[in-house]
């Protein structure tokens, strides 16, 4: 199968005015190249007008299909509005193919009509256009894919789904957390996003004619931030301050649990639990804890945070390893430095003190 671009790759094109009058375009499915299966479609790109004039102008979108055919459709998100004086509007578009529609390689030239009504109001005047002609290669094989985004318990997240084509070009949205899609054969890229945070994405690859099922598990409470620090006095750790925030990005989560696993050299040697909470809200919430252990000895501390729903893990972080032999011979060398330190602060200030005394006698003297 011939390489060609799916669609929408952005590229910048500004339709210069004539006489000062015209109107200039944008977008991200200018001079663009795609395939779409008989029976599918493409959605996602837009074209963005801008009105570089002092008086209003008005827009009439239109397409044509060479060669012609009934069987490819263009919508538009607008098909008349008007541009006020240096304002600027984009209109989304998706391109429909018929399931009869032949195979074979079509223009599809997408225009936006421009003129503008007379001060008068007794006529119009009309404008140069702007647009960009499109390629479409009609295929005969197809596939479909179902992508949906689920929580590890299984329920379905309304994430926002992107699908890419192999070029990395946008191809299809949904907003719902489930994306149904006629494609050509091929190796595709998903992404489920959640308030601007990728959740997860993955390749796959598509066979000619095979119906791809395609699920994004998602975390939507994560653990961004985790940290261990020890507080300890001139010679020992006293104990160690955890501190940890949550981030509930989608929907209440019930019966949520807060375990702090420790380990020392490795080996598991408590598991406690910080927090119960019967509903974790939506938002950012911080847990703190103090953590004693038994007895202290030289060797590698380890601590993990576990955050359970209704008894089942739902999200963990990386283990955080602190040396407590490393801290102990630390602390000492701390206290030895700043004792030094100290001393040598004392005998500046002595020194000072003196250099201050005879100043003061110098002036007497005079």
């Amino acid at each position: 199968m011939k390489k060609t671009f799916f669609i929408f790759f952005v590229i910048s094109i500004f339709i210069c005015c004539i006489y000062g009058e015209g109107i200039g375009i944008t977008g991200n499915i200018l001079s663009s190249s795609f395939e779409i299966p008989a029976g599918g479609d493409v959605s996602g790109g837009y074209i963005r007008f801008y009105n570089p004039s002092d008086s209003p102008i008005n827009i009439h979108m239109e397409y044509y299909i060479k060669p012609e055919t009934n069987k490819i459709h263009v919508l538009f998100s607008e098909n008349n509005f008007t541009l006020k004086p240096k304002e600027g509007k984009s209109v989304y578009i998706t391109i429909k193919v018929d399931n009869d529609c032949v195979p074979g390689k079509y223009i599809v030239q997408i225009v936006g009509e421009a003129y503008k009504t007379t001060e008068n109001r007794k006529g119009t005047i009309i404008l140069p256009a702007a647009g960009t002609n499109i390629k479409v290669n009609v295929l005969g094989e197809y596939s479909y894919v179902s992508i949906y985004t689920k929580d590890k318990n299984g329920n379905n997240v309304a994430c926002k789904i992107l699908l890419y084509n192999k070029d990395n070009q946008l191809i299809a949205t949904n907003d719902t957390g489930i994306l149904k899609k006629k494609v050509v054969p091929g190796e595709y890229l998903t992404k489920a996003i959640l308030l601007g945070n990728i959740l997860n994405e993955t390749k796959f690859t598509v066979k000619p004619y095979e119906n791809k099922t395609v699920i994004l598990i998602v975390n939507t409470v994560s653990i961004p931030i985790f940290k261990v620090v020890p507080i300890n006095s001139s010679r020992s750790i006293k104990y160690f301050y955890i501190y940890s925030l949550i981030d509930n990005m989608y929907k209440p989560l019930d019966n949520v649990k807060l375990v702090l696993n420790v380990y020392k050299n490795k080996k598991l040697i408590d598991k406690i639990d910080i927090a119960n909470i019967y509903q974790l809200p939506i938002g950012k919430y911080e847990y703190k804890y103090n953590y004693i252990p038994n007895n202290f000895s030289n060797g590698i501390y380890s601590f993990q945070l576990e955050l359970y729903s209704k008894d089942r893990l739902y999200t963990s972080t990386p283990k955080i390893d602190v040396n407590y032999g490393t801290i102990n011979e630390n602390s000492n060398k701390n206290e030895t430095s700043f004792n030094v330190f100290s001393n040598i602060t004392k005998i500046i200030e002595s020194v000072f003190k003196g250099i201050l005394e005879i100043i003061k006698e110098l002036f007497n003297l005079r």
